[in-house]
């Protein structure tokens, strides 16, 4: 599986870091820019999907929705 990623310049090495232990082979040099142009492929579309998925789950802000729930429903029962 062939594809080309535009990446934030500040997250670049978790991609790249990620890149390096998942197996995959850049094609061409990553082009930087405002943002840094990557092509890059896989041998199988398993490892290129656990590849996307890790580097989403890093980038991805944790949001506590649970936690603020709760605290909304005790203000407003006055606990």
């Amino acid at each position: 599986m062939k594809a080309t990623k535009l990446i934030r310049k500040n997250q670049f090495h978790i991609w790249y870091e990620l890149f390096k232990n998942s197996g995959g082979r850049l094609l061409a040099n990553p082009r930087l820019g405002q943002d840094v142009r990557v092509s890059y492929e896989f041998e199988d579309i398993q490892k290129a999907n656990d590849f996307e998925s890790e580097y989403y789950r890093l980038i991805t802000p944790i949001v506590e929705t649970r936690r603020s729930l709760f605290k909304r429903i005790k203000l407003a029962i006055g606990l």
